[in-house]
């Protein structure tokens, strides 16, 4: 996925601009929030950075949570969640700033 750039106004000076970059991250999605936390402890125990965030409406548009951690470790992380029988819905990549 590309990479994208956004120019924001500084507030405290308005001839300046600064830039934010969009970062591509991996979103965890489950079918019930005790499966989401059960998941992020699990992680977090084997080393993965990362923490639970509401799912992000690109994905879909009811309430939920999702766990959030970094693109690179998408196979480790489905592999982690396999092995110890914690069903996800899916693993999305999304940028966000």
């Amino acid at each position: 996925m590309k990479e994208e750039t956004a120019k924001t106004k500084n507030l405290h000076d308005t001839a300046k601009t600064s830039e934010r970059q969009k970062t591509i991250w991996m979103v965890v999605t489950f079918d019930n929030t005790f499966k989401a936390s059960k998941a992020a402890k699990l992680l977090g125990e084997e080393g993965f950075e990362g923490g639970l965030i509401p799912v992000p409406r690109e994905i879909k548009a009811s309430c939920g949570t999702a766990w959030r951690g970094g693109k690179n470790d998408k196979a480790k992380v489905a592999d982690t969640l396999n092995k110890n029988k914690i069903e996800y819905e899916n693993i999305y990549e999304v940028a966000f700033y």
